[in-house]
């Protein structure tokens, strides 16, 4: 195997590996982004309406369907999601693009197939322990 065919192949690896971590968080199935997306504006509208502890607009149809489902209110669904949106986007998420980038320049730099394949384990090894 060529170093160019060896560099492309543990990039790919990495990949999958951070593809993994991500799976490991959040739901990976057609049209699931779109969901989080506007749960997440839902939840951020409602909890920007209330005043003085109460609701000024409506809560957006995932916040009631989901608060109905887990029988509370929907102060506190909305509250759940931007939690749930906070460490994703705040933690898990960079960090799991962190730990990918730095895998995929690694693999880059390294010199021989040996190397290679040493900085695509190191890489995997990290993604695998977030």
């Amino acid at each position: 195997m060529s170093i160019n065919v060896s560099r492309h192949h543990a990039t790919l690896v990495v990949d999958a590996a951070a593809g993994e971590a991500r799976r490991r968080y959040i739901t990976d199935t057609s049209g699931q982004e779109a969901v989080y997306i506007t749960k997440l504006a839902e939840a951020e509208a409602y909890l920007a309406g209330i005043v003085d502890d109460e609701p000024t607009v409506a809560a957006g149809p995932y916040i009631v369907a989901e608060a109905a489902v887990r029988d509370i209110t929907h102060r506190q669904q909305a509250e759940l999601v931007t939690a749930l949106a906070a460490q994703w986007n705040g933690v898990l998420g960079p960090a799991i693009e962190a730990a990918r980038m730095a895998g995929k320049l690694a693999v880059e730099a390294a010199e021989t197939i040996e190397a290679i394949e040493a900085a695509r384990d190191a890489a995997v090894a990290a993604l695998n322990a977030i």
